[in-house]
């Protein structure tokens, strides 16, 4: 369902853009090496060491999961599930109060995998397509608080 945009006046938005559709297995497998094998698992049950070590029989299938959620535009439901637990804070006086305690939602497994393919397609498209400010340091490949910090000291120096 697309917003409706009638109360904007003279404002013209740019094409929309397309993301691809189609999960290879060498992207599952990109994905299923690179999660952290010790974390802990959502309501699925399934560890991440497990996914890791099995990325060689899995990749297929889940490949063609995740590219059928894609061609659907479908996030099932049970991916979107998760568990909440109560962590206590560590050194607390007391923990008789509630801002001792941290909540931590720990989230379906297989649904942090499509969410991790939709995410490198999404931040692809920003980057192809110049849509963050030249600014925007975090979460972008090639960009780190090093880059930050050499951007600042040039802007200093040039004052």
């Amino acid at each position: 369902m697309k917003a409706d945009l009638a109360d904007i006046e003279g404002y013209r938005y740019p094409p929309e853009l397309s993301v691809g559709q189609e999960v290879t297995t060498d992207e599952i497998l990109s994905i299923l090496t690179t999660i952290a094998p010790d974390k802990a698992p959502g309501p699925d049950s399934i560890p991440n060491r497990f996914l890791r070590e099995c990325r060689g029989v899995l990749a297929e299938p889940l490949a063609k999961l995740f590219q059928d959620c894609l061609q659907r535009s479908y996030h099932p439901m049970p991916f979107r599930h998760s568990k909440t637990v109560v962590l206590r804070k560590p050194q607390k006086p007391t923990y008789d109060v509630a801002k001792a305690y941290r909540p931590i939602a720990l989230l379906n497994t297989l649904g942090k995998v499509l969410e991790k393919i939709v995410a490198r397609r999404v931040s692809a498209l920003a980057e192809e397509h110049d849509l963050l400010p030249d600014t925007q340091m975090g979460a972008r490949p090639g960009r780190s608080t090093v880059t930050a910090l050499e951007m600042l000291s040039e802007q200093i120096q040039t004052v």
